[in-house]
C-alpha cells in the first residue's frame, strides 16, 4: 500500500517549497511468498510515487518490511552505505535486495 500527500509549505522567502510524503507499506514475506505479485506492485507504486522534479522535497514513510542487517563490501559498492548505519541485526530477507533498485 503506497499512499502521498504533495504539499506547498511556505517558506522564509515568501515564496513555496513543494513536498511530496510518502506513506509506503510493503507486503509481509509470507504474503510476498504466498503472492509474488504482491511485492512487484508495491516496489512499482513506490517507484511512481517519488518520481518528483528534483527541487522538490521527498520524505518516505512507513514500513518495508525489509530486513537489511550489516553493511557489507557489497554495500559499499552500490552506495547504500550513504543511506544505512554500520550497526544492524545479522540477516537479510529478500525484500532488502529491492530497495537499491528505487
Amino acid at each position: 500500500n503506497v499512499g502521498y500527500i504533495d504539499l506547498d509549505i511556505p517558506n522564509k522567502t515568501g515564496g513555496y517549497t513543494r513536498c511530496r510524503i510518502i506513506n509506503a507499506y510493503g507486503p509481509t514475506t509470507p504474503a510476498a511468498e504466498k503472492n509474488p505479485q504482491l511485492l512487484d506492485d508495491f516496489y512499482d507504486e513506490l517507484s511512481s510515487a517519488i518520481d518528483v522534479p528534483s527541487n522538490n522535497e521527498l520524505f518516505i514513510c512507513g514500513d518495508f518490511n525489509s530486513r537489511l542487517g550489516k553493511l557489507d563490501n557489497d554495500d559499499l559498492k552500490l552506495g547504500i552505505s550513504n543511506y544505512m548505519g554500520k550497526h544492524g541485526v545479522p540477516g537479510r530477507n529478500g525484500h532488502s535486495a529491492l530497495i537499491p533498485l528505487l
